[in-house]
């Protein structure tokens, strides 16, 4: 059952293993307290639920985007919007007890029209 989902507009930076020494950590900070803000606001835009934080949750985190990412890209930008899910008291934490591997996708986009979609639920399979 997905108890919610939403959209942001923008796309989170993707981490490439050889570049990712090159970007200075205040850089790559400034860059994951945006999201996590950002996944902050789109949360709390008039939505609570009384099952909060969940102890466990499924996710689908969806890149939509002009060029299709490598798959370790993929999964690294998602990281400070999951963070994000944490920091807005949605999830209780972020480990692979409480959310498994979630499932990352990709779907195309205009240029310049990037977006990601989060869906966040909840049934008898995160249960475990």
């Amino acid at each position: 059952m997905t108890l919610f989902s939403f959209s942001i507009q923008g796309l989170p930076k993707m981490t490439n293993p050889s570049g990712a020494k090159s970007t200075h950590w205040r850089v790559r900070k400034a860059e994951s307290d945006k999201w996590k803000k950002w996944v902050c606001a789109a949360i709390n835009a008039g939505r609570k639920f009384k099952e909060w934080p969940l102890e466990k949750a499924n996710l689908t985190l969806i890149r939509h985007s002009s060029s299709r990412p490598d798959p370790d890209g993929l999964v690294s930008g998602f990281k400070a919007v999951i963070d994000g899910l944490v920091v807005a008291g949605v999830l209780k934490n972020d480990k692979f007890k409480n959310i498994g591997m979630p499932n990352y996708m990709w779907q195309p986009a205009a240029p310049k029209k990037g977006f990601i979609t989060v869906l966040v639920s909840w049934d008898d399979s995160c249960i475990k």
